[in-house]
């Protein structure tokens, strides 16, 4: 999570069960955009750089600072996915326009930037499926922003998943669902990925105001509960996961 500390939000990684928070930010970078690695052991995060906001990369038990993934260039630049194979990274760029690009990595362990998807629309928020052969996104090509699916590196065979509009795309761990972001509404599609990439008619699951300006799904890897921060009263609960079936409180966590 990010929690702003002295007018700068700061990475922290914390334990749902116990509530104890390790900040992950001591170099006195400036942080958005946190990514956990497929294995958990690293997060991957845009930091404020002496050019622009690059890839910063950190372990999550704390030790060592946090260091750019790849070279540093002069280039805006916002981790949005960490391949299941930990050998890609989406990001988002803002050069000329918002893009995608991704972090490649080679045989001596250290990435290179790769060019995705760079069009005179707006491509934003790219997500993986399970299985690393296809990445979700948002763009604005059709005059509004629209949930697409592509073939992963390739960009290819552009399938159009969102009907009435939609961005924030975040595929669950079973590959069997899409759920994107409808204004102040959850949706969620089904899809298959074998053989090829299919989608079927979106529907409703539950709306929050918290959905519009949100930069990611706060769902857990199955699609079956989500977290929202809610005002804190003395002596009342904190954040509380909501079901899918339409908002029901299932857990508080103190």
């Amino acid at each position: 999570m990010l929690y702003p500390v002295n007018g700068k939000r700061t990475k922290w990684v914390v334990e749902v069960d116990s509530g104890v928070a390790t900040p992950l930010t001591h170099s006195g970078l400036l942080e958005n955009h946190p990514r956990w690695s497929p294995t958990g052991r690293e997060i991957v995060s845009a930091a404020q750089g002496p050019k622009s906001w690059n890839a910063y990369v950190r372990a999550t038990d704390g030790s060592g600072e946090s260091r750019p993934i790849a070279a540093e260039e002069a280039i805006n630049e916002y981790p949005a996915d960490w391949s299941p194979d930990g050998n890609f990274i989406l990001l988002g760029t803002s050069v000329d326009n918002l893009d995608l690009w991704y972090l490649r990595r080679l045989p001596d362990g250290k990435f290179e930037r790769v060019r995705l998807l760079v069009t005179d629309s707006t491509e934003r928020h790219a997500r993986f499926s399970p299985d690393g052969k296809y990445f979700a996104y948002c763009s604005n090509e059709s005059g509004r922003d629209e949930v697409y699916v592509r073939g992963f590196p390739s960009a290819d065979n552009k399938v159009r998943v969102s009907h009435n509009g939609g961005c924030t795309p975040l595929f669950t761990a079973n590959g069997r669902e899409l759920l994107f972001i409808e204004g102040d509404a959850l949706m969620t599609a089904p899809v298959t990925l074998a053989p090829v990439f299919a989608s079927g008619t979106p529907r409703f699951l539950f709306r929050n105001s918290d959905l519009i300006s949100a930069f990611n799904i706060p769902a857990t890897a199955d699609g079956q509960r989500f977290l929202f921060a809610e005002p804190v009263l003395i002596g009342g609960e904190g954040p509380s996961p909501l079901d899918s079936s339409g908002g029901k409180l299932v857990r508080g966590i103190p």
